[in-house]
Order: C-alpha cells, then structure tokens, then sequence
C-alpha cells in the first residue's frame, strides 16, 4: 500500500492534465497528452451530465476506473478545477451519477498497487469516499494525476481558508448595535451560519450558497454577529415565536437544502434540523413534505435514465 497524506507532499510544478472537453457541442471529446497520441473517448451522456450541473471550466484526468467511484463493475472518469474534484461513475447498466469532492476537503489518497490492476481511495471530512479500481497500465497517468491533485488541493485549502477568515467577524467591532436587533431577515441568516457550521467546516459551495440569497449583502453579517450573540439554540427559540408560519416553512426549507448542498446529509445537521422542527413546531407531515421535494428537486440524474 502506498500511501499518500496531503500534508505530507512538497510544492511541485508539474503540470500533466490536458483541457480536452467540447461542452457547448456536447461531442465526444477525445483528449491528447500534448504528444499527439490519443488517450480515450469521453462518451456523450457524460458529457450531457457535467452540462446538466453547469459545469464547463474543467480539465480531464487522462485514465479511466475500471468500477463504479464505490468499487463495484463499472466505469468512472475523473475531471478536476481549482476548487473540485468531480468523478463521474456508474454501475454496469446504470446511468451516470456525478459526486464533487471540494479540495479543500480532501484529506487522505491511497494507492496501492495488486498487479494487474490499481486501487485508489479517497476520503476527506464531510465528503463521500471514492474507491475505484484502475489498469496497471495506466499507474504513470494516476501517479502524475496524484501529482497535481497535490497541487489543486494545497491551493483550494489556502483560498477556502481566506475566505473563511473574511467571515467571521468580532460582535461589537465590526457590527454597531443597531444592527444587532433580531428581525426575521437576520433571523434567517443568523440560522443559515449555524447550519453551515454544524459540520464544523464550511464549503465553498455554502459560501457562494448564502452570497445568492442575500439581497443585502451586509444581511449575512449582521446574521452572523446574532448567531455569535446568542448561539444556535437561544437563536432557534427566538425565532420560534417572531416567525409567521410561512416564514418557518421557509427558513426550513432553506436549511434543508442548506444540508443538501454537498450531496449528503450530515448526522450533525439531522440533529440541528430535528432540534428546530420541534422549536418551530413544524409537524411530522410538513418537514417530510420539505424533505421529500428538496431531495426530488436535488436528484438530476433522472434525466439521463433510459425510458
């Protein structure tokens, strides 16, 4: 087993993943390794998929898995950013599913070596793990894919950490009293901050998620200073007698998908939402109906499955 710890590699400068992929045209895309021989065929469907979830800044990882991202008969393809990991896999007969892996996130990689073929695992905090089984024939590609993905992920880890910094604020230094005073908007986002946290680590994904809701952008803020003021829980049980009801139906909603953005739901963010569907006094029926049509709403795929 050959092990690889992200905190343990040295800066490098390779550079070996070659942009190949033709998304506007959705074609096929045949990817070169800059020496003018060819490496493989990505097929169609899978570039609907990337489509579909509006990616289009991506570059390939020249190999293709012989298994699905969690190790049964399949195929997957890699593709990578500066801020994500994307894997691309099914089961034989089934269709494409996408997983994102946030670099910042990523933690460990394994390879280890069983001729005729490669294992490499990857694992990280609050992320899905991906095993997927490769040819030996393709170990220099995945070696100097590790390379890079070095590389992305010391990079992702430096900007996600500014950018984490640039929100968290000092009560009282950055926000005047005024600003303080708990109204339904700063409610709302003083709630979101908590959810985002709950994991205790805060995505890119998140970040951009509440830049998008705020009309305002000094709301989010001023949302967090409240959550710093009175904590999760004082917070939730104010919230539960200034909301109306469609003003809780709608903070949940909101926080259900919240919980949703990374493709999985966290057992620290069940519990938060649990806590607060009792405060809020929503019924059992009510946050499965939320729950319900989120996860409908969140599940892509089904448009790529054959009739």
């Amino acid at each position: 087993m050959q092990k690889h710890f992200f905190s343990c590699f040295s800066p490098t400068s390779v550079q070996v993943i070659i942009t190949g992929l033709d998304m506007k045209n959705r074609r096929s895309a045949v990817v070169t390794n800059g020496k003018g021989y060819r490496l493989m065929k990505i097929p169609d469907s899978v570039l609907q998929l990337l489509t579909q979830h509006g990616i289009d800044e991506i570059e390939e990882v020249p190999f293709r898995g012989l298994s699905s991202s969690n190790g049964e008969l399949g195929e997957t393809y890699f593709f990578i950013n500066d801020r994500e990991l994307i894997a691309v896999s099914r089961l034989i007969g089934h269709p494409w599913e996408l997983q994102k892996l946030p670099l910042a996130k990523l933690e460990e990689v394994n390879l280890k070596v069983d001729s005729p073929f490669l294992y490499l695992d990857l694992a990280g905090s609050g992320i899905p793990s991906i095993n997927v089984k490769a040819s030996i024939l393709d170990e220099d590609k995945i070696r100097a894919f590790l390379t890079l993905l070095e590389e992305r992920c010391e990079s992702a880890r430096t900007r996600y950490q500014e950018k984490r910094r640039s929100q968290i604020i000092q009560t009282g230094d950055n926000v005047s009293p005024e600003q303080l005073e708990l109204t339904p908007q700063r409610g709302f986002f003083a709630a979101v901050y908590a959810m985002i946290q709950s994991d205790q680590d805060i995505s890119e994904e998140e970040l951009k998620l509440i830049e998008n809701m705020a009309d305002d952008p000094a709301l989010p803020l001023q949302g967090l200073a409240l959550l710093q003021e009175f904590g999760p829980e004082e917070l939730f049980r104010k919230l539960g007698t200034l909301l109306n009801d469609q003003q809780k139906l709608c903070l949940m909603a909101n926080l259900i998908e919240m919980a949703m953005v990374d493709g999985v739901v966290h057992s620290p963010e069940k519990r938060m939402l649990k806590l607060l569907k009792e405060i809020l006094k929503l019924s059992d029926e009510e946050y499965e109906a939320i729950f319900n049509v989120l996860l409908i709403k969140n599940r892509r795929t089904v448009f790529l499955e054959e009739n």
